[in-house]
């Protein structure tokens, strides 16, 4: 008797492991820890067989020529393969969100194009419906201030020579608030001029070492600049209107406004820089400035 209640306990607790290492292995989460391990193992026929064979899956921004939707086993996987090929690496940040089927989470991503570019990893999200232990649908995307990085470093990355991929250049790395970037591309006794000036400055920075005064102070004031219309070029010379939002022009509640550049670039650095304000932004901040004025008691 004793011998047959053994056995019995040992067929119970084998199958109560054989059931929890099912339910483990459908659990969303651990699907997805699966898919990202065959896709950095380059196992797509792995990460292929982890989804239903009608499958959906959304890349946001798509790849380059094409839609970003893919649906079927047949498409999910020609998606995963021009993945692999970009080498991937996968690091989740903190723990995935599991809600009954639902999974959601965020990881640091490693891809080549990316790592061309100089950025070793981005922040990515993904979110995925897991039925049975197999991927019905899955959506990956890349979030606006991951996507900043990336259209930065290929600004960056372009040739500057041109006076027009200089002064793009220029534009994106005060968005991003690279001061050093944005310096280099300065020559030495570049000049600076901008109305109207900053209180208690001139408008005016002569030389490398001004010219970083003025940039440091435009990123602390948060400036992000949009461009309006197409830049003009005349050899060396730049022309340009574009929309300036600043952090006391937000507290006046009257960001952006439109401010007018123009530049010389010469053998790829900038030799001179005027920037301005539009007549009709310029009366704005006049009278946005004197309807802040405290008025003193009678």
């Amino acid at each position: 008797m004793k011998l047959w209640r053994h056995i019995l306990t040992v067929l119970m607790l084998a199958t109560t492991l054989t059931v929890t290492s099912a339910a483990a292995a459908d659990d969303p989460a651990t699907v997805i820890d699966t898919l990202e391990a065959a896709l950095m193992a380059k196992n797509v026929d792995g990460a292929v067989a982890l989804f239903t064979d009608d499958a959906m899956a959304w890349r946001t921004p798509p790849l380059p020529n094409t839609t970003g939707t893919y649906h079927g086993k047949a498409e999910v996987g020609g998606f995963w393969q021009s993945l692999i090929a970009l080498n991937p690496q996968f690091e989740t940040v903190g723990q995935r969100q599991v809600t009954g089927e639902q999974v959601t989470w965020t990881s640091s991503t490693g891809l080549d194009v990316w790592r061309q570019l100089g950025i070793p990893s981005l922040i990515t999200r993904g979110k995925a419906t897991v039925r049975g232990g197999k991927i019905a649908a899955i959506a990956i995307s890349i979030p606006p201030e991951s996507l900043a990085k990336v259209q930065t470093a290929m600004v960056a990355s372009a040739p500057t020579s041109d006076p027009l991929a200089v002064v793009t250049t220029l534009d994106a790395t005060l968005n991003a608030q690279n001061i050093e970037d944005a310096l280099a591309l300065f020559a030495d006794d570049a000049t600076v001029r901008q109305n109207p000036a900053q209180p208690g400055a001139t408008g005016i920075y002569t030389g490398k070492a001004e010219v970083r005064v003025f940039l440091a102070s435009i990123v602390a004031q948060n400036i992000h600049f949009d461009l309006t219309a197409p830049r003009q070029v005349v050899g060396e010379w730049v022309m340009w209107t574009n929309n300036t939002s600043v952090d006391p022009w937000r507290k006046l509640g009257i960001a952006p406004l439109q401010g007018q550049g123009d530049v010389t670039v010469h053998d790829g650095k900038i030799v001179s820089l005027t920037i301005t304000l539009t007549p009709a932004s310029m009366a704005i901040l006049q009278r946005a400035m004197a309807a802040s004025v405290p008025v003193a008691s009678p």
